[in-house]
């Protein structure tokens, strides 16, 4: 198994750092997978672009997501989204892809991202793929 330094204790994916498990109900007790509504995967979209809009000190051109999972722990509301943002920044012109995560919450039938993180730098996507892989049990 790949070690990750100095991230080791939070680098929690299952080919190696910076790759996420996709959550496996049957796999993990408390885990229960979801299949996103289309007003749920319009938020998740639109709020990855959000991210990275903001995050881009020169601007970014358009976001795209892919890879997308969702699930939800035993006993919450809230549904855990992966999956993966691909972006070029306009300032070198370079696409580049990383990891996200969002928690998407509905409030009177209308969802909503509640907070969500992009793993630009690699303290982010520790983090991101610590959320993630949570569901995994590992």
């Amino acid at each position: 198994m790949r070690y990750c330094l100095p991230a080791a204790l939070i680098c929690l994916s299952l080919a190696g750092c910076g790759t996420m498990g996709q959550p496996d109900s049957s796999a993990h007790e408390g885990v229960q997978t979801v299949v996103l509504s289309k007003a749920q995967d319009k938020v998740v979209r639109d709020g990855v672009r959000e991210i990275v809009a903001n995050a881009a000190k020169s601007g970014s051109s358009q976001a795209t997501s892919s890879h997308i999972s969702a699930y939800r722990l035993s006993g919450k509301a809230l549904v855990n989204v992966c999956g993966e943002a691909h972006y070029k920044m306009t300032a070198d012109g370079r696409t580049r892809t990383a990891p996200f995560f969002m928690e998407v919450a509905d409030k009177e039938g209308v969802p909503y991202a509640k907070r969500g993180q992009v793993g630009f730098d690699k303290l982010k996507k520790a983090k991101v793929v610590y959320l993630c892989n949570r569901a995994n049990g590992e």
